[in-house]
């Protein structure tokens, strides 16, 4: 069952006072059980409807698309503690894209229902969502626009200081490999590793594995577009 313990983790719900993060988790656990996956598994599929909301307690899922050469387009990932599906079934769409596992997960399959159910009940529950659709598609709209910048160097500058506008840290830790980077930013691996090593000779980052430092956050700005 999902306890307004475990809930209170979950940033979409943490703002939720205590009684009505108890209430959700009851709503929420009706009928719902636990499902673990190994890593390259699909979770949802393209054109079709999800019959689940999934909360994510551990691992990590991105959404794929296709070229129509076939090569994997990537937007977006989810990482533990979040809620996967929210806006397909708020929509009543089919998905989009193909949610795919990208390591080991666990995670909490929740019936449609009783996503419903919880909108209709509980009020801070329903603010919540809305607050955190409203943000996703906000993020999503600017990795659109950011990865249809024309040069290689603005779309690496105005991702990093999106994030570092949205944090306030200048340490951007990606869970993303290089590659996934690449795909995310529609750059080739190549391209965007020669681009990052350039910035950092130049001092305006330092690459440390799945880190970078962000040296100068006002010449990042300078490429930033909305």
């Amino acid at each position: 069952m999902l306890t307004a313990e475990a809930l209170k983790k979950v940033p979409l719900c943490s703002s939720m006072p205590m009684d009505e993060l108890k209430k959700l988790g009851v709503v929420l656990s009706e009928y719902s059980f636990i499902k673990t996956m190994e890593p390259n598994e699909r979770l949802m599929e393209i054109g079709k409807r999800t019959e689940y909301l999934y909360l994510l307690e551990s691992g990590m899922i991105r959404t794929v698309n296709y070229s129509s050469a076939g090569e994997e387009i990537f937007f977006y990932y989810f990482q533990e503690r979040t809620f996967i599906g929210v806006v397909n079934i708020i929509c009543r769409v089919k998905n989009y894209s193909d949610y795919i596992t990208m390591k080991k997960s666990r995670l909490y399959c929740i019936p449609v229902e009783n996503f419903y159910k919880a909108l209709d009940e509980i009020p801070s529950f329903t603010k919540a969502v809305l607050e955190e659709v409203s943000k996703k598609s906000l993020d999503l709209v600017q990795l659109v626009v950011v990865s249809r910048r024309k040069k290689t160097r603005d779309r690496i500058c105005s991702y990093l200081y999106l994030n570092y506008m949205k944090t306030g840290e200048k340490m951007y830790s990606t869970p993303l490999t290089i590659e996934m980077l690449a795909k995310t930013l529609n750059l080739t691996r190549s391209a965007l590793s020669k681009e990052l090593h350039q910035m950092e000779d130049e001092g305006l980052i330092t690459v440390l594995k799945n880190k970078i430092q962000i040296i100068n956050p006002e010449k990042l700005e300078d490429s930033l577009f909305f």
